[in-house]
């Protein structure tokens, strides 16, 4: 499932792909809500669980700049399980809110085949569609709360052993009990050894709900699946 949470003053979200040696990359995005209260940071915190030693020292997303790319962190860390801890804070830097999540952290580097996480990028006007196009890598909403008038793509990668490009990859919308509801399409690209699909989803012709985006990936015998879920509001 998408890696997405909702607090009563921010949305965050993490999601993973792969790194470089061998190790797994944790991406970490946030949204602000509505809210007078609002933090100006999230600071992330890797732990082991357990003792609640540090991993990683401290690191902190910041809030974006008034028409800027909302803030991103990405670490790079060893396949396990650890502990986030997550920290809103204020200009003053007085601690908001503070919550702790374990998670593991998959091995996208082994012999499986495997699919990052599904990134989701939304565009509310037609100067955000064209940023969002234009940008090489933009940073994914941490949202998964959508209006029917918002453009909504979904970017996933997809990892083989020995980058074998004889990938096939196929997306289907269900409903929010599994149900499948449509397919969707997809033009994958492979380009040293990932294979790579960016597509739309449709959110204009579906009515208020929860649904589930499903991505499966197959290369010789080995196979993958991610599901996302989100609401259109």
């Amino acid at each position: 499932m998408a890696r997405a949470t909702r607090r009563g003053i921010a949305a965050s979200w993490y999601g993973f792909s792969r790194a470089a040696d061998g190790r797994t990359g944790l991406t970490i995005t946030w949204d602000p809500l509505e809210s007078a209260e609002a933090p100006t940071a999230i600071a992330v915190n890797v732990l082991e669980p357990g003792t609640k030693k540090a991993i990683e020292p401290e690191r902190v997303v910041p809030v974006a700049a008034a028409g800027g790319e909302r803030g991103r962190l990405v670490l790079s860390l060893v396949p396990g399980n650890v502990l986030m801890r997550f920290t809103a804070r204020d200009a003053e830097g007085v601690t908001m809110d503070q919550w702790e999540q374990p998670v593991t952290i998959p091995d996208l580097a082994g012999p499986a085949v495997s699919l990052s996480t599904p990134r989701f990028h939304r565009a509310q006007s037609l100067p955000e569609l064209r940023a969002l196009q234009a940008a090489a890598d933009p940073a994914p909403a941490a949202s998964r709360e959508f209006a029917r008038r918002d453009r909504v793509f979904v970017d996933v990668e997809c990892y083989t052993p020995a980058g074998d490009s004889r990938v096939e990859m196929v997306a289907h919308l269900l409903s929010s009990d599994g149900r499948e509801l449509a397919p969707l399409a997809l033009q994958p690209t492979t380009t040293n050894g990932v294979t790579k699909a960016r597509f739309e989803l449709p959110l204009g012709s579906l009515g208020r709900g929860t649904y589930l985006l499903r991505v499966r990936a197959a290369a010789g015998e080995g196979t993958a699946e991610q599901l996302a879920g989100f609401t259109i509001n």
